[in-house]
Protein backbone atom coordinates (compact mmCIF):
# COMPACT_ATOMS: atom_id res chain seq x y z
CA UNK A 1 0.00 0.00 0.00
CA UNK A 2 1.11 3.78 -0.23
CA UNK A 3 0.82 5.40 3.33
CA UNK A 4 -0.82 8.65 3.17
CA UNK A 5 -0.57 11.21 5.84
CA UNK A 6 -2.57 13.72 6.23
CA UNK A 7 -0.41 16.55 8.01
CA UNK A 8 -1.95 19.32 10.47
CA UNK A 9 0.25 21.45 12.84
CA UNK A 10 -1.39 23.56 15.82
CA UNK A 11 0.84 26.54 17.02
CA UNK A 12 0.32 29.00 19.69
CA UNK A 13 3.58 30.84 19.81
CA UNK A 14 2.02 34.10 18.12
CA UNK A 15 -1.11 35.38 16.02
CA UNK A 16 0.33 34.17 12.80
CA UNK A 17 4.66 32.87 12.49
CA UNK A 18 6.61 32.25 9.07
CA UNK A 19 7.74 28.73 8.67
CA UNK A 20 9.48 25.78 6.42
CA UNK A 21 8.20 22.40 7.22
CA UNK A 22 10.25 19.40 6.22
CA UNK A 23 10.14 15.37 6.61
CA UNK A 24 12.14 12.91 6.45
CA UNK A 25 11.26 9.02 7.13
CA UNK A 26 13.37 5.95 7.72
CA UNK A 27 12.73 2.47 6.44
CA UNK A 28 15.48 -0.18 7.54
CA UNK A 29 18.84 1.69 7.09
CA UNK A 30 17.18 4.04 4.10
CA UNK A 31 16.31 8.05 4.76
CA UNK A 32 13.88 9.63 2.46
CA UNK A 33 13.68 13.31 2.97
CA UNK A 34 11.16 15.81 1.27
CA UNK A 35 9.54 19.38 1.94
CA UNK A 36 5.86 19.91 2.71
CA UNK A 37 5.67 23.56 2.67
CA UNK A 38 8.25 26.56 2.49
CA UNK A 39 7.26 29.91 3.82
CA UNK A 40 4.21 29.19 5.18
CA UNK A 41 2.24 31.22 7.45
CA UNK A 42 0.67 29.46 10.47
CA UNK A 43 -2.19 30.91 12.26
CA UNK A 44 -2.97 30.86 15.80
CA UNK A 45 -4.81 27.58 16.27
CA UNK A 46 -5.15 24.16 13.94
CA UNK A 47 -3.70 24.51 10.27
CA UNK A 48 -4.00 22.01 7.28
CA UNK A 49 -0.84 21.80 5.77
CA UNK A 50 -1.17 18.79 3.05
CA UNK A 51 0.00 14.88 2.58
CA UNK A 52 3.03 12.75 2.46
CA UNK A 53 3.20 9.97 0.60
CA UNK A 54 5.08 7.14 1.72
CA UNK A 55 5.17 4.10 -1.52
CA UNK A 56 5.73 0.92 0.63
CA UNK A 57 5.30 -1.11 -2.82
CA UNK A 58 9.25 -1.72 -3.21
CA UNK A 59 10.12 -3.10 0.29
CA UNK A 60 9.34 -7.04 0.21
CA UNK A 61 10.42 -7.32 3.83
CA UNK A 62 9.01 -6.38 7.21
CA UNK A 63 9.65 -3.38 7.95
CA UNK A 64 9.90 -0.38 11.15
CA UNK A 65 8.58 3.05 9.47
CA UNK A 66 9.72 6.15 11.46
CA UNK A 67 8.36 9.70 10.06
CA UNK A 68 9.85 12.72 11.37
CA UNK A 69 7.92 16.52 10.64
CA UNK A 70 10.10 19.02 11.31
CA UNK A 71 8.75 23.16 11.49
CA UNK A 72 11.47 25.97 11.49
CA UNK A 73 10.71 29.48 11.30
CA UNK A 74 11.34 30.91 7.87
CA UNK A 75 14.74 32.55 7.14
CA UNK A 76 16.25 31.55 10.85
CA UNK A 77 16.95 28.06 10.56
CA UNK A 78 15.60 27.73 14.00
CA UNK A 79 13.70 24.72 14.38
CA UNK A 80 10.48 25.25 16.43
CA UNK A 81 9.15 21.84 17.00
CA UNK A 82 9.14 18.01 15.40
CA UNK A 83 7.37 15.00 15.84
CA UNK A 84 7.79 11.42 15.18
CA UNK A 85 5.02 8.65 14.69
CA UNK A 86 5.94 5.06 13.95
CA UNK A 87 4.50 2.51 11.14
CA UNK A 88 5.15 -1.21 10.78
CA UNK A 89 5.35 -2.61 7.22
CA UNK A 90 4.44 -6.23 6.21
CA UNK A 91 4.30 -7.90 3.25
CA UNK A 92 2.35 -9.93 1.19
CA UNK A 93 3.04 -13.78 2.67
CA UNK A 94 3.15 -16.56 -0.13
CA UNK A 95 2.43 -20.28 0.90
CA UNK A 96 5.60 -22.31 2.40
CA UNK A 97 6.85 -25.85 2.75
CA UNK A 98 6.63 -26.08 6.84
CA UNK A 99 6.84 -30.10 6.42
CA UNK A 100 9.57 -30.28 8.99
CA UNK A 101 8.09 -28.29 11.41
CA UNK A 102 5.24 -29.85 13.43
CA UNK A 103 2.32 -27.36 14.13
CA UNK A 104 -0.12 -28.07 16.73
CA UNK A 105 -2.18 -26.93 19.45
CA UNK A 106 -1.71 -29.81 21.70
CA UNK A 107 0.96 -31.51 22.98
CA UNK A 108 -0.42 -35.08 21.49
CA UNK A 109 1.41 -38.32 20.24
CA UNK A 110 2.32 -36.34 16.98
CA UNK A 111 4.44 -34.19 18.77
CA UNK A 112 6.17 -36.29 21.16
CA UNK A 113 7.20 -38.81 18.72
CA UNK A 114 8.59 -35.97 16.72
CA UNK A 115 10.62 -34.34 19.70
CA UNK A 116 11.79 -38.16 20.52
CA UNK A 117 12.82 -38.30 17.09
CA UNK A 118 14.70 -35.22 17.10
CA UNK A 119 12.15 -33.86 14.74
CA UNK A 120 10.72 -29.15 15.30
CA UNK A 121 7.84 -28.76 17.11
CA UNK A 122 5.85 -25.04 17.20
CA UNK A 123 3.28 -25.65 20.02
CA UNK A 124 0.52 -22.88 20.11
CA UNK A 125 -0.97 -23.03 23.55
CA UNK A 126 -3.20 -20.17 23.51
CA UNK A 127 -6.51 -21.77 23.39
CA UNK A 128 -5.88 -24.72 25.51
CA UNK A 129 -3.39 -23.18 27.66
CA UNK A 130 -4.05 -23.34 31.40
CA UNK A 131 -1.34 -22.70 33.42
CA UNK A 132 -0.85 -18.87 33.65
CA UNK A 133 -4.76 -18.73 33.29
CA UNK A 134 -6.32 -15.87 35.72
CA UNK A 135 -3.25 -13.68 35.40
CA UNK A 136 -4.99 -11.30 33.28
CA UNK A 137 -2.39 -9.62 30.11
CA UNK A 138 -4.22 -6.52 28.46
CA UNK A 139 -2.22 -4.33 26.07
CA UNK A 140 -2.29 -1.26 28.44
CA UNK A 141 -0.51 -1.94 32.15
CA UNK A 142 -1.66 -2.06 35.33
CA UNK A 143 -3.47 1.47 36.05
CA UNK A 144 -1.27 2.53 39.35
CA UNK A 145 -0.73 -0.83 40.91
CA UNK A 146 -2.86 -3.93 41.72
CA UNK A 147 -2.57 -3.56 45.06
CA UNK A 148 -4.96 -0.45 45.65
CA UNK A 149 -7.57 -2.00 43.47
CA UNK A 150 -8.04 -5.68 45.32
CA UNK A 151 -5.72 -7.18 42.39
CA UNK A 152 -8.31 -6.57 39.89
CA UNK A 153 -7.12 -6.94 36.37
CA UNK A 154 -5.13 -6.40 34.23
CA UNK A 155 -1.84 -7.74 36.07
CA UNK A 156 0.35 -7.17 33.82
CA UNK A 157 3.15 -4.22 33.46
CA UNK A 158 4.24 -4.07 29.38
CA UNK A 159 6.71 -6.53 29.02
CA UNK A 160 10.40 -7.21 28.06
CA UNK A 161 11.15 -8.59 24.18
CA UNK A 162 14.81 -10.45 23.35
CA UNK A 163 14.54 -7.98 19.81
CA UNK A 164 17.92 -9.03 18.63
CA UNK A 165 16.98 -12.67 18.91
CA UNK A 166 16.99 -14.13 15.54
CA UNK A 167 13.46 -15.07 15.80
CA UNK A 168 12.55 -11.44 14.76
CA UNK A 169 14.37 -11.55 11.94
CA UNK A 170 11.20 -11.13 9.95
CA UNK A 171 9.04 -9.10 13.01
CA UNK A 172 11.47 -6.13 13.62
CA UNK A 173 10.75 -4.77 17.31
CA UNK A 174 12.05 -3.22 20.34
CA UNK A 175 12.89 -4.49 23.40
CA UNK A 176 9.52 -3.40 24.62
CA UNK A 177 6.15 -3.28 22.78
CA UNK A 178 4.57 -0.71 20.93
CA UNK A 179 1.35 -0.73 19.17
CA UNK A 180 1.77 -3.65 16.42
CA UNK A 181 1.97 -5.93 19.81
CA UNK A 182 -1.40 -4.94 20.25
CA UNK A 183 -2.62 -7.19 18.31
CA UNK A 184 -0.60 -10.46 19.55
CA UNK A 185 -0.56 -9.24 23.39
CA UNK A 186 -4.27 -7.50 24.37
CA UNK A 187 -6.48 -10.17 26.70
CA UNK A 188 -4.12 -13.44 25.38
CA UNK A 189 -2.71 -15.28 27.98
CA UNK A 190 0.29 -15.93 29.20
CA UNK A 191 3.02 -18.76 30.30
CA UNK A 192 3.11 -19.37 33.81
CA UNK A 193 7.07 -20.66 33.70
CA UNK A 194 7.53 -21.13 37.44
CA UNK A 195 8.01 -24.91 36.90
CA UNK A 196 11.17 -24.11 34.34
CA UNK A 197 14.39 -23.32 35.21
CA UNK A 198 15.14 -20.58 37.16
CA UNK A 199 17.90 -18.91 35.32
CA UNK A 200 15.36 -19.72 31.46
CA UNK A 201 14.17 -16.48 30.07
CA UNK A 202 11.65 -16.21 27.57
CA UNK A 203 12.08 -14.99 24.38
CA UNK A 204 8.90 -12.59 25.42
CA UNK A 205 8.53 -12.09 29.11
CA UNK A 206 5.04 -10.53 29.82
CA UNK A 207 6.22 -8.38 33.23
CA UNK A 208 3.88 -9.60 36.43
CA UNK A 209 2.24 -6.99 39.00
CA UNK A 210 5.16 -5.96 41.35
CA UNK A 211 3.21 -7.31 43.77
CA UNK A 212 3.69 -11.05 43.06
CA UNK A 213 6.43 -11.02 40.51
CA UNK A 214 5.98 -14.59 38.72
CA UNK A 215 7.95 -15.68 35.92
CA UNK A 216 5.47 -15.17 32.90
CA UNK A 217 6.07 -15.93 29.31
CA UNK A 218 4.52 -15.72 25.33
CA UNK A 219 7.31 -16.95 23.66
CA UNK A 220 9.22 -19.94 25.05
CA UNK A 221 11.86 -22.35 22.83
CA UNK A 222 13.34 -25.39 24.46
CA UNK A 223 14.85 -29.19 24.02
CA UNK A 224 12.81 -31.82 24.57
CA UNK A 225 14.09 -35.77 24.44
CA UNK A 226 16.30 -34.69 21.44
CA UNK A 227 13.75 -32.49 19.58
CA UNK A 228 13.45 -28.87 20.02
CA UNK A 229 10.14 -27.00 20.31
CA UNK A 230 8.93 -23.32 20.70
CA UNK A 231 5.97 -23.03 22.71
CA UNK A 232 3.81 -19.57 22.32
CA UNK A 233 0.72 -18.16 23.87
CA UNK A 234 0.50 -16.10 21.00
CA UNK A 235 -2.82 -16.68 18.94
CA UNK A 236 -1.59 -17.56 15.36
CA UNK A 237 -4.77 -19.42 14.02
CA UNK A 238 -7.48 -16.89 14.00
CA UNK A 239 -8.56 -14.58 10.60
CA UNK A 240 -4.98 -14.06 9.52
CA UNK A 241 -6.09 -12.82 6.61
CA UNK A 242 -6.74 -9.77 8.78
CA UNK A 243 -4.28 -9.98 11.22
CA UNK A 244 -1.60 -9.28 9.71
CA UNK A 245 0.79 -8.76 12.77
CA UNK A 246 0.12 -12.06 13.65
CA UNK A 247 0.73 -13.70 10.41
CA UNK A 248 3.70 -12.04 10.22
CA UNK A 249 4.84 -13.56 13.69
CA UNK A 250 3.51 -17.11 12.18
CA UNK A 251 5.93 -15.93 9.23
CA UNK A 252 8.83 -14.55 11.16
CA UNK A 253 8.83 -17.98 13.71
CA UNK A 254 8.41 -20.51 11.48
CA UNK A 255 11.24 -18.90 8.87
CA UNK A 256 13.41 -18.95 12.17
CA UNK A 257 12.52 -22.98 13.01
CA UNK A 258 13.44 -24.19 9.22
CA UNK A 259 16.99 -22.07 9.60
CA UNK A 260 20.26 -23.12 11.09
CA UNK A 261 20.02 -20.75 13.64
CA UNK A 262 16.89 -22.72 15.41
CA UNK A 263 19.18 -24.20 18.49
CA UNK A 264 17.52 -23.37 22.11
CA UNK A 265 20.03 -23.98 24.88
CA UNK A 266 17.57 -25.07 27.47
CA UNK A 267 16.73 -28.47 27.64
CA UNK A 268 13.81 -29.74 29.68
CA UNK A 269 11.64 -32.64 30.77
CA UNK A 270 8.12 -33.32 28.42
CA UNK A 271 6.43 -32.92 31.75
CA UNK A 272 7.03 -29.25 32.19
CA UNK A 273 5.23 -28.72 28.91
CA UNK A 274 2.68 -31.42 29.53
CA UNK A 275 1.91 -29.58 32.77
CA UNK A 276 1.23 -26.24 30.97
CA UNK A 277 -1.63 -28.19 29.60
CA UNK A 278 -2.87 -29.72 32.66
CA UNK A 279 -2.18 -27.38 36.30
CA UNK A 280 -3.90 -24.82 37.40
CA UNK A 281 -2.71 -21.31 38.24
CA UNK A 282 -1.94 -21.36 41.94
CA UNK A 283 -4.80 -18.57 43.39
CA UNK A 284 -2.60 -16.60 45.31
CA UNK A 285 -4.46 -15.72 48.19
CA UNK A 286 -4.15 -11.83 47.52
CA UNK A 287 -7.38 -11.09 46.35
CA UNK A 288 -8.81 -8.71 49.18
CA UNK A 289 -11.80 -6.20 49.44
CA UNK A 290 -10.02 -4.31 52.48
CA UNK A 291 -7.91 -1.49 51.01
CA UNK A 292 -4.35 -1.64 51.77
CA UNK A 293 -2.10 0.81 53.80
CA UNK A 294 -1.21 3.33 51.91
CA UNK A 295 -5.33 4.13 50.81
CA UNK A 296 -6.56 4.64 54.64
CA UNK A 297 -6.37 8.03 55.99
CA UNK A 298 -4.09 8.64 59.27
CA UNK A 299 -7.37 9.47 60.80
CA UNK A 300 -8.75 6.01 60.23
CA UNK A 301 -5.18 4.64 61.30
CA UNK A 302 -5.01 3.13 64.83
Amino acid sequence: ETITVNTEITQFIDDSVDVDINYYYTIGVDTIRGTLSNNTTLCSGNNNIGCIEIPAQKHNKAEKIELTIEVRRHGANGLIGHNSWNFWLYPEIESHDYNDVYVTDTLNNEAIERLKTGGKVLLLANKRLTYGRGIEQHFLPIFWNTSWFQMRPPHTTGMYIDKDHKIFHDFVTDCHSDIQWWELVNEAPVILMSDFPKHMQPIVQPIDTWFISRKLGMLVEVKVYSGKIIVTSFDLTTDLDHRIVARQMKESILNYMKSPSFSPHEKIDIDIIRNLFIKQTPNEGIYTKEKPDELIMPSQNK
